[in-house]
């Protein structure tokens, strides 16, 4: 495992996929939850299905 110095680097992973969450906890932080949706659904692949 390679190490970046940042140990608080956190990662969300679904269906085989992961992405870091720092862009959308940088969204809910703001308050903007549907850009935070919008950036998991975008990162993941998500459907409504």
């Amino acid at each position: 495992m390679e190490s970046n110095g940042d140990a608080s680097v956190r990662e969300f992973c679904a269906n085989g996929t992961c992405m870091k969450t720092a862009e959308v906890e940088a969204k809910l932080d703001q308050g903007n939850i549907q850009d935070a949706e919008t950036a998991l659904r975008d990162g993941l692949s998500l459907t409504s299905e």
